[in-house]
């Protein structure tokens, strides 16, 4: 098993942009989870994910959006 979130992997995270950017969404979900609900918070980070993360199409396409629920 290995912990992806940045301050404990560095390494393992510039080898693997995907990784790398899997991440940054964990972190951001786990920054929002504090001042909203879970399915908001996924929702927030995929909205303010980078257009150029390779990541975020497969994310988008497989959103279930959280007022759909």
């Amino acid at each position: 098993m290995v912990n992806i979130r940045p301050e404990y992997n560095s390494a393992y995270l510039k080898n693997s942009k995907p990784l790398a950017e899997y991440s940054w969404f964990v972190e951001e979900v786990r920054r929002n989870s504090d001042t909203m609900d879970t399915g908001a918070a996924v929702d927030k980070a995929i909205e303010d994910m980078p257009q150029n993360y390779v990541i975020r199409e497969f994310l988008v396409e497989h959103q279930v959006v959280s007022s759909n629920v």
